[in-house]
């Protein structure tokens, strides 16, 4: 779970600053590659935990930097 990833342009987004309407709509719209894990630049897909917290994840399970 993070709260930062790198959008298309290379800039970082930080999920808990988009307003709850705006992140649902981008979770709808996005395509794997639009974000990118800062730690290993792994696609990143968009979600809301069980909290209503929106947050990105890595596209597959593990992240490509870990031991």
């Amino acid at each position: 779970m993070a709260e930062v990833a790198l959008n298309k342009d290379g800039e970082f987004s930080v999920a808990s600053e988009f307003e709850p309407q705006e992140w649902e709509m981008m979770k709808n719209k996005y395509r794997i590659g639009d974000f990118l894990m800062p730690c290993c630049k792994a696609p990143a897909i968009l979600k809301t935990s069980p909290n209503g917290l929106p947050f990105f994840s890595h596209y597959s399970d593990e992240c490509a930097s870990a031991p």
